[in-house]
Formats: C-alpha cells, sequence, structure tokens
C-alpha cells in the first residue's frame, strides 16, 4: 500500500479555501480522479510527463481513478537525482557535440529536451530556427547560446520528402506521388500547408488516398467540369422479328448488404494496439491530431479506423476485456480495414503486451 502525505490538507478543509499553487507544489502524492491525465497533472505540480513517470515507474500514459502517484521526490530521491543530473550534464559534454549543444535521440520532444536543459521549447525554437516543433533523431540542437541568424535557413528541421516524388508542370503547380503509409497529414507537413487545402486543391471529400496517385500540393484549386451531353441521333426502327420462345430469367443472387454509419449502432471488432512511433509513423494522425506526447485528441482516446465503416471524426465507445472508454475516430491505416480498429496507447511494451482482443465499438455522434 503506498502512503499518502498531503501537506495543509486539514487547514484547506477548515478555511474552505482551495489549494494555490505553493501548496500544490508542496504535496509528494497525488490521487488520480476521473479525467485527470499526466499532462494534466504534470501541469498542476509544476513538473513534467517524464518526471511523473520516472517517479511512478510508469511505462504508458495510462492511469486509473483512486491510483496514488508521487508527484515530487523525497530528500532522498531528490539527492540521488541531483547526483545523476550531474552525470548526466557530464556524459553530454563528453558524448555530444558540445555542452551547448544536443545530439537528438529515438522519442525526444522539444519539451522533453527543454525539461532536461532548464529552458523552454520556444527559446529551442527560436536558437535553431524552428517553424514547429518537429524534430528528427539524428539531427543536433543548440540548447544555449544566441540564436542562428535567420539567413541560415538549413537549420531549420523538416521532415524530409524524396525527390522522386515531386513534379513540377509547366503551369508550376507543385505536385506530390502518394507512397505506401503516406496520410493527408503526413504530407501537408512535408510541403507546409494543411489537410484541407489539399483536399480543396485535389477536390477530395474524404481523408482517404491511395498510393501511386498524384496530389496537387500547391496551385490553383481544379474546377469540376461538367461532362459534356451525348447527342443522340435518331435512328430508324428495326423491323420486328419473329416471335421467340420466352427465356425464365435465372435468379439474381442477392447483394452483400453494405454496412451502416448510422449513429447509435454497436458493432463487434477485432482490436489492435499502436504507438505513435510505430513504423512509419511520425506523430501525427491521419486527422491532423499531434500525438506525439499524448494519447488523447480533444479530450478522447484515440483510435484508427476504416472510414468506409466508421466515419472519421466520429465519436465512439470502445469496449474491450480490459476496460471501455470514449475515443474519437481520428487516424487511419493500411491494414485497418473492415471491422478492425487500432487503439492508439502509451509505448511498444504496451502495445505487445495487449496484443489482438476482440472489442465492440458503439457510434455516439
Amino acid at each position: 500500500m503506498k502512503k499518502i502525505v498531503t501537506v495543509g490538507a486539514v487547514a484547506a478543509f477548515a478555511t474552505g479555501l482551495a489549494y494555490n499553487s505553493a501548496d500544490a507544489s508542496e504535496q509528494t502524492n497525488h490521487t488520480v480522479k476521473t479525467g485527470d491525465t499526466l499532462f494534466a497533472i504534470a501541469q498542476k505540480y509544476n513538473t513534467s510527463v517524464s518526471e511523473l513517470k520516472s517517479l511512478n515507474n510508469i511505462s504508458s500514459h495510462l492511469i486509473y481513478p483512486n491510483q496514488v502517484i508521487k508527484v515530487s521526490a523525497g530528500e532522498e530521491e531528490v539527492s540521488t537525482q541531483v547526483a545523476s543530473k550531474s552525470e548526466a550534464k557530464e556524459s553530454n559534454q563528453s558524448g555530444n557535440v558540445s555542452a551547448s549543444t544536443y545530439k537528438i535521440q529515438s522519442g525526444d520532444t522539444l519539451y522533453k529536451i527543454a525539461q532536461k536543459y532548464n529552458t523552454s521549447v520556444s527559446a529551442l525554437k527560436s536558437l535553431n530556427n524552428l517553424s514547429s516543433d518537429l524534430i528528427i533523431a539524428g539531427h543536433t540542437l543548440k540548447v544555449s547560446g544566441e540564436a542562428t541568424p535567420s539567413k541560415v535557413e538549413n537549420t531549420t528541421v523538416k521532415t524530409e520528402v524524396k525527390k522522386e516524388d515531386i513534379t513540377q508542370n509547366t503551369t508550376n503547380v507543385t505536385t506530390h506521388k502518394v507512397r505506401s503509409g503516406d496520410t493527408l497529414g503526413k504530407i501537408a507537413k512535408q510541403y507546409n500547408t494543411s489537410v484541407a487545402k489539399l483536399q480543396s486543391l485535389n477536390n477530395l471529400s474524404s481523408y482517404m488516398i491511395y498510393a501511386g496517385t498524384t496530389l496537387k500540393v500547391d496551385g490553383e484549386v481544379s474546377k469540376v467540369q461538367a461532362a459534356p451531353k451525348r447527342q443522340v441521333e435518331a435512328k430508324p426502327e428495326p423491323k420486328k422479328a419473329a416471335p421467340q420462345q420466352t427465356q425464365v430469367a435465372k435468379p439474381q443472387a442477392k447483394k452483400a448488404p453494405v454496412t451502416s454509419q448510422s449513429t447509435g449502432r454497436t458493432i463487434r471488432v477485432e482490436a489492435t494496439h499502436y504507438t505513435a512511433f510505430c513504423a512509419g509513423c511520425i506523430g501525427i494522425t491521419a486527422a491532423g491530431y499531434d500525438v506525439r506526447n499524448t494519447i488523447y485528441a480533444k479530450g478522447l482516446r484515440v483510435v484508427a479506423v476504416d472510414p468506409r465503416v466508421i466515419p472519421l471524426g466520429s465519436k465512439v465507445r470502445v469496449s474491450t476485456p480490459y476496460g471501455s472508454f470514449d475515443a474519437i475516430a481520428g487516424d487511419t491505416g493500411g491494414a485497418i480495414k473492415g471491422n478492425r480498429i487500432d487503439i492508439l496507447v502509451g509505448s511498444r511494451g504496451e502495445a505487445l503486451n495487449l496484443g489482438r482482443v476482440g472489442a465492440t465499438v458503439t457510434v455516439l455522434r
């Protein structure tokens, strides 16, 4: 059983006053309430998600109501952390490029690096002329010093676009050839545009794209031209043929019913699990949600669906053997076809542990 230490709880109850930021910072434990997330708790106690996960040996972002988690270290733990940070600083000075730079590792985020070097995300972006939060493993970032002059454009970290995927025709319209694993969100990031602009340029009514097709990524919106009407030529009436024997028509096979997309329906599905950094993933969903530091979008869990079965953007309730939760259909996947969903989780170990399970999905809206 974990021990709960709450500083000032009796005084706050007696006076009826809410805890201020000073009270929150002195607490060493927090009891999880319905709707809590690690990010919200970290904000409340002026710490980071990675620090909370480290203090509580948590390998994913999942927490549960009534769970007691540490929000700050005791005196002994603090001394240990100070020593480890000192060692980390020494190793960084010898292993990375210099004390004022940092080599990005797999799984790093700007927020995580900012916490490590006691700076801010905006300061890192300014130092490195970054226009977005996207960083790539293997690149080197400045973590202190003066900002690089804006004329040095090549230091901005961008998603690489292969030359063979880009073509430019005589009307100065740039196009992109869709490859396996591409999504509108991913392509929009590559060309510094939006999903809505790509849909408008290419007259797309959904998020579905197919490998091998070519998309416009800039230029003017295509106008849909109506097909020309065919003129019907008058033909002489054919002569009446001799009467023939009546043939009995063979019964036609019934067509398979099309799965309905109506609200309120419940379907049985096969559920698998994935992470934001799986093979071919960049942490941005097909609907454009940034899930590099969370498994939630709009306060709901994120699941990948087949838009032909569950419309993208739908709010759904997922019931699995390990629990039920509300989610948003915010992603797609090459292998997610028919009555299959893929549930976003916090780590690869968790995805492997949960594996493949039977589940039900109810479309709420």
